[in-house]
């Protein structure tokens, strides 16, 4: 019986749960950062690629 209270009052998996969240939301503030970068450079490099075509003869 005295194992089945050390397990139950043992809280250890609850500091993994926070950290996996804690790396969830992480994760998903990079991409949604990357996103709106990605998408800024994409129009930098149409912009560049526009230009080029245009000076090419």
């Amino acid at each position: 019986m005295g194992t089945v209270m050390r397990l139950i009052a043992d809280d250890g998996g609850a500091d993994l749960v926070e950290y996996a969240i804690l790396v969830g939301l992480l994760a998903l503030a990079t991409i949604a950062g990357l996103n709106g970068v990605g998408t800024s450079i994409k129009t930098i490099w149409d912009n560049m690629n526009t230009k080029i075509q245009g000076a090419i003869p």
